[in-house]
């Protein structure tokens, strides 16, 4: 029933007889009015296995990349923290950086031309009827 109540199919129609737009809501007969078609036993056990099968993997894979994911967030902080306080010395990786291009280091009346050009062409569209 769990698998069932969470599929595209069910919740699309529950969604579609539901009432309300700011907090959408159904009445207990209405949802109790579905037809649910129930395979046997048997049946449903098969696909229950079938189906947790298959999720284990996925649900292990997100655990695991989750783990990654802290670990490497506590290891940013350890390293944050070793650097300002002087426990990791960063002077000589510093000094091996790549200068930045001057072109990155724009003022603003270097911006201005550009901003120009943009209306300028905007301008001319207008007139031109284009957009």
């Amino acid at each position: 029933m769990s698998y069932l109540v969470q599929c595209n199919t069910f919740t699309d129609r529950v969604t579609a007889e539901s009432v309300g737009t700011a907090y959408p809501a159904i009445a207990e007969r209405r949802l109790g009015s579905f037809y649910v078609p129930v395979p046997p036993l048997p049946e449903q056990t098969a696909i229950v296995e079938y189906l947790d099968t298959k999720t284990a993997k996925l649900d292990a894979a997100i655990a695991a990349a989750r783990c990654e994911i802290e670990l490497l967030r506590e290891y940013r902080k350890r390293l944050i923290a070793d650097v300002v306080t002087g426990k990791v010395d960063v002077r000589g990786v510093a000094a091996q950086l790549p200068e930045e291009p001057p072109d990155q280091e724009a003022g603003p009346e270097e911006e201005e031309p550009v901003a120009e050009e943009l209306a300028t062409a905007d301008s001319q569209e207008e007139s031109n009827g284009e957009e």
